[in-house]
């Protein structure tokens, strides 16, 4: 530090270089895969584009998503994980679509620009692709967010509700930095797309416990929601949330709001609280569906940018693991025995018993922590773990070692003596994402299989687990687990002139 003692002057402005460059790193930007991964963009507008030519209920569904995956911990993507305990499960969320529209995308970037391109990325550019294909006006979406890690339905309460007051919708939207205007310009979304009876026909019958209906609807649209909306009956009904405009992005709705036939009563409030009152009123009209539209798209590029993880936050998540080299050069057996398939590996086992199978086969302590960890992948039945939630080891209680709380969750899915066909992920919010979060279950009771859930408890495989928790070690495990699988792929391999090569994947040419 001495040597720069007489020249301040300099320090100062490579400080500052410094924190603006580092600022400009931690920020979204238009363009920002333009040389990483230049075709992105356009393969989303592609593939939202084909979904919604084939189903139009699609583009609501997209924009609805994006919504509520903002209002969550930021705009994250964290909406599209799996698990018991996802953001996905909350009452909100159950009737979301387009997930497979996201992964389609997903996909064929993989296959274009492998680990590049965020999920959270798709779902913005897909909320855009949307509104625009529905009629909306386009707009520059700046990119760069990276894929949360986390994904919990308790922080999904978070969400603004259908019955929401007006105090309550600015005090959410406030607490994600939106303004009022903000709040009413991106409800306009509710252009397009329907809502359930069971949403709002407390509105029709029984409003706030009088038997009558909400005063505040018009009277002929009380009529025509009734008709669709009958009192106690299947509230799967839908009905447009704009009316007479459900598929195309204008400013209609605003013009419903007033004339009160605002189907949902957070949306029908707007016109008769001041606070919203002027910015519902500055949208009514044709001669404002411009001035909507474009408000539209700067209300969203605000929305876009809330609590967004960039830089080395967050992940790139892929739906896969790492890619390793795999030797070949193996030959097909020409045996198949059930008595020999008794030497797999089973959920009931204990550790001592998990140790010696992998031993006999050459494999480590190491290399089984290591290769169970392929079960952060994939469901279990619940015939395969139901007796650790009703009878474990005979004693009519559930397994001590399961957290309450997900013990309470296993219950839900798996009655006790219901179906045993139903299934559960083995890792909690992350069933279809090869990652290391199955150890955190692991550690924090929330193992599936009895054979998972010791691990942690016995020393001789804590250390292994241990090793592989939290997201600094990610890439250890990811790493470890390709060379483990290197490993197991070279138990007794028949090479040479040993065995035979098939000619079809379960046909041999020995008779037995």
């Amino acid at each position: 530090m001495e040597i720069y003692s007489h020249i301040r002057t300099p320090i100062l402005y490579v400080v500052l270089l410094a924190a603006m460059s580092t600022l400009a790193l931690s920020c979204t930007q238009v363009g920002f895969y333009k040389t990483t991964c230049p075709p992105a963009e356009g393969i989303v507008k592609s593939v939202v584009q084909s979904a919604i030519r084939s189903n139009l209920t699609i583009a609501p569904g997209l924009l609805r998503m994006f919504f509520h995956d903002c209002f969550v911990n930021g705009c994250d993507a964290s909406i599209l994980i799996d698990g018991l305990s996802a953001e996905k499960i909350v009452v909100q969320n159950l009737a979301l679509r387009g997930f497979e529209v996201i992964q389609a995308a997903k996909s064929k970037l993989e296959t274009v620009c492998p680990g590049v391109v965020s999920c959270a990325d798709i779902l913005a550019l897909a909320a855009r692709d949307s509104v625009v294909q529905s009629g909306g006006m386009n707009w520059e979406v700046p990119t760069g967010r990276r894929d949360g890690l986390v994904s919990r339905d308790t922080d999904a309460k978070k969400l603004p509700g259908s019955t929401d007051n007006v105090t309550s919708q600015i005090k959410k939207f406030a607490d994600k930095g939106l303004s009022i205007q903000d709040l009413v310009t991106l409800v306009g979304g509710h252009t397009i797309g329907t809502a359930a009876c069971g949403r709002f026909d407390y509105r029709l019958y029984n409003y706030n416990n009088t038997n009558k209906p909400d005063p505040d609807i018009d009277q002929e649209f009380l009529a025509k929601l009734k008709t669709h909306c009958p009192c106690k009956s299947n509230n799967t009904n839908r009905v447009p949330l704009d009316t007479n405009s459900e598929t195309n992005f204008d400013n209609s709705y605003y013009g419903n709001v007033r004339n009160g036939q605002g189907v949902l009563e957070s949306d029908s409030k707007l016109w008769s609280d001041g606070r919203t009152h002027k910015f519902v009123q500055q949208f009514l009209g044709s001669s404002n569906r411009l001035k909507f539209k474009k408000q539209f798209g700067r209300a969203m590029v605000k929305l876009s940018n809330v609590e967004v993880k960039t830089g080395n936050q967050g992940e790139i998540r892929r739906s896969g693991g790492m890619t390793w080299e795999v030797p070949t050069g193996r030959r097909d057996g020409l045996v198949s025995r059930d008595t020999d398939a008794k030497k797999l590996p089973g959920s009931t086992d204990n550790v001592t018993s998990q140790i010696k199978k992998f031993a006999d086969k050459g494999l480590s302590i190491q290399d089984l922590v290591t290769l169970v960890g392929g079960h952060t992948i994939g469901t279990a039945a619940c015939g395969r773990f139901d007796y650790r939630l009703y009878n474990y080891n005979n004693t009519n209680k559930p397994d001590p070692d399961i957290d309450q709380e997900f013990l309470a969750k296993l219950k839900t899915h798996c009655p006790c003596k219901s179906n045993n066909t139903n299934r559960v992920p083995l890792d909690t919010n992350s069933e279809t994402n090869f990652d290391n979060s199955y150890y955190g279950n692991v550690r924090n009771g929330r193992g599936v299989l009895e054979s998972d859930s010791k691990l942690w408890s016995d020393g001789r495989t804590h250390k292994f687990v241990q090793q592989f928790l939290g997201s600094s070690n990610r890439l250890k495990f990811k790493k470890q687990f390709g060379r483990a699988m290197v490993k197991l792929s070279n138990v007794e391999v028949k090479t040479g002139n040993q065995g035979e090569i098939r000619r079809g994947y379960n046909i041999s040419k020995q008779k037995f």
